[in-house]
């Protein structure tokens, strides 16, 4: 059940986080650009898997508290540079909402 579990719970987010960042990536890109950043879009989520694929070939311990630790200190300090930055972010969105 906790497998089925964590397959619901990250289901979920996708349903909830993807629509709105493809929808974004669209309003956002130039319009010859946007099926470029689309794939941009994509990529990333790639990008996140050959990492963690590449920590995995070199054994480092994921499930490590200094793991955790880590990854919770790097989406701290994402949120905090989109807080300090979040002036010039909705100056560069125009009328995007």
């Amino acid at each position: 059940m906790w497998l089925l579990s964590i397959y619901m719970i990250q289901t979920m987010g996708e349903l909830c986080l993807s629509p709105v960042g493809l929808s974004l990536t669209t309003k956002m890109a130039p319009q010859k650009y946007a099926s470029q950043m689309m794939g941009v879009w994509f990529l990333a989520v790639t990008a996140g898997d050959c990492i963690t694929g590449l920590l995995s070939i070199a054994e480092v311990d994921l499930n490590g508290i200094g793991m955790i630790v880590l990854q919770a200190a790097l989406a701290t300090l994402a949120g905090i540079a989109v807080w300090m930055y979040r002036k010039k972010i909705v100056a560069l969105m125009g009328d995007v909402r």
